[in-house]
């Protein structure tokens, strides 16, 4: 294919001036004298000046006819492809240093995990598209492999592969006395042979075969640290012994483990306790025991004292008794989450009395209200109801409030509060990893295949939260958005010409901050680009 590319600037009558983000040249065509007697000229615009050699211009159809025997210079081109967003993931990973670790680990197929991992940062997790892409989009780490070719890529990142890297990169991001998080969610699939796969209903309220998903997260470095795939049939509560398991084995020298309610049973608190494994977990409103005690720690709870300030709640600590154990409780009082509780609650009631209301003297299936004496006849027709008053008055002091546990001593309520918030970061993880990588379902049908992909995926999640965190932390990003940062970097072209040589298109203000936010030096970044 060819095209005109830029040519030498007339060496006479030309000006150049700036209209938005491009500057323009200008062939002065004539000059006059103005009635007042001052002298000015007429120019037309016959191009637009290359930013990238200011001593030459792209010249438009005006330019042939001022200069019609000047003969354009056409260059042959092999290769146009998009290669700002893949150059971007190759030197975020070496900022991160997953490439030195994957070589370190994996290093026959370390280049084949990030190339692939830069197309489902790019389009998902769909591999039949993975070849497609790669004739459009440049790979900086050279060939990838074939989507029919990927099964012995996936083979080769075996266990103690795996479980290596996972030692290394904790030791990278894990400080002592970080505070890490621990939360599990559980991944669909249509595949048949995939042996942690158990029937179940997932988190959307599917009934599919689903494996269950375990992921440690850095509440410092706001990274991933290491993920377990686990038995799909195994509730969230029975797991906690093998998630303290893989920590101590992976030697995490922490300060507190987070997780939330769904790992609270008594069992459990008295493994951490004897084990002196330090915690923060949340404990739910539903179970007695902690109900009783929010309601007496409430009694004197909205206080100045009590006021937590920017957060905006009201806590305070008390010790609280499960069985023969002592533990550190903290009680707090949302004020917006009071509001929204009491409103959820009057239109629940509301409702509920409607519907008890259009159903009297009728034929009903008896349902257990919590806030309704029911009363029906023996062949199962409504004959009256009434409020469960104490019931509501309890829902109703109980709007706005929660509560954490804890085995750590010197963990203030506001501390406390703030770590657990923390903890919205793995849930935004989770989002990012089922939506943005598209992995809701593994799309994959052995087991084999499913480790080795949601490897590769994971080590996605990390250069996905690693960008994701810059755009948060910055108050003027260049772009709001993950998907507006990949449209952006994709503008940017590598050109490459039949005599070898390779140009880039010129690079858009957007683009050149989007670099200053990784800290990428744009010199180094082209270099990169233009080498053969």
């Amino acid at each position: 294919m060819a095209k005109i590319r830029a040519i030498k600037l007339p060496e006479k009558r030309v000006s150049i001036k700036k209209n938005g983000k491009y500057r323009y040249v200008y062939y002065i065509d004539s000059y006059y004298v103005t009635s007042n007697g001052s002298r000015t000229h007429r120019d037309v615009a016959i191009g637009k000046l290359n930013e990238e050699d200011p001593t030459t211009f792209f010249p438009n159809q005006k330019y042939w006819e001022y200069f019609p025997k000047t003969d354009p210079i056409e260059e042959e081109i092999t290769e146009i492809q998009q290669a700002g967003f893949s150059q971007l993931v190759k030197n975020l990973a070496q900022q991160l240093k997953v490439d030195e670790l994957l070589s370190k680990n994996f290093d026959d197929i370390a280049d084949s995990i990030l190339s692939i991992a830069s197309f489902m940062l790019s389009k998902g997790n769909t591999m039949m598209y993975l070849d497609d892409y790669y004739l459009t989009h440049y790979n900086p780490y050279g060939s990838t492999p074939t989507q029919r070719k990927l099964g012995p890529v996936y083979e080769a990142i075996s266990h103690s592969r795996r479980w290596h890297f996972f030692k290394d990169w904790q030791t990278l991001i894990v400080n002592e006395g970080d505070y890490v998080a621990y939360d599990v969610s559980s991944v669909s699939t249509y595949g048949k042979s995939i042996d942690l796969a158990a029937m179940g209903y997932n988190r959307d309220h599917e009934l599919l075969p689903q494996v269950n998903l375990g992921v440690f997260y850095s509440q410092s470095r706001h990274l991933p640290i290491c993920y377990e795939l686990y038995d799909g049939s195994i509730v969230d509560k029975a797991h906690i012994l093998e998630m303290m398991d893989l920590a101590e084995d992976l030697d995490m020298k922490l300060t507190v483990f987070v997780m939330d309610k769904g790992f609270l049973t008594k069992e459990n608190l008295s493994f951490l306790k004897q084990h002196h494994i330090p915690f923060l977990m949340a404990f739910p409103n539903s179970q007695k025991l902690y109900r009783q005690w929010l309601l007496n720690q409430s009694k004197d709870l909205e206080t100045f004292e009590s006021y937590l300030g920017t957060l905006p709640s009201f806590g305070k600590s008390a010790p609280i008794q499960v069985d023969d154990m002592t533990f550190n409780g903290f009680v707090y009082m949302n004020l917006e989450k009071k509001g929204a509780d009491i409103a959820n609650l009057s239109d629940r009631i509301n409702r509920s009395e409607e519907d008890l209301k259009k159903h009297m003297d009728k034929q009903i299936r008896l349902k257990k209200d919590p806030y309704f004496n029911v009363e029906v006849s023996d062949i199962q027709y409504l004959t009256g109801y009434s409020r469960k008053n104490d019931k509501i008055e309890e829902s109703f002091k109980l709007s706005g409030l929660f509560g954490l546990i804890s085995n750590v001593e010197d963990l203030s309520v506001k501390e406390a509060l703030e770590i657990y918030r923390r903890r919205d970061l793995i849930e935004k993880h989770y989002d990012d990893m089922k939506n943005h990588l598209e992995f809701n379902r593994f799309k994959t049908h052995h087991q084999i295949s499913t480790d080795g992909k949601f490897f590769i995926g994971f080590i996605a999640q990390i250069i996905l939260a690693y960008m994701t965190n810059q755009l948060s932390y910055c108050k003027k990003a260049p772009v709001a958005t993950i998907e507006g940062l990949i449209t952006e970097m994709d503008k940017i072209q590598r050109i490459k010409r039949k005599d070898g040589s390779v140009r880039l298109t010129t690079f858009t203000r957007k683009q050149k901050d989007i670099l200053e936010l990784f800290n990428i030096d744009i010199n180094d970044y082209i270099n990169e680009l233009v080498k053969n």
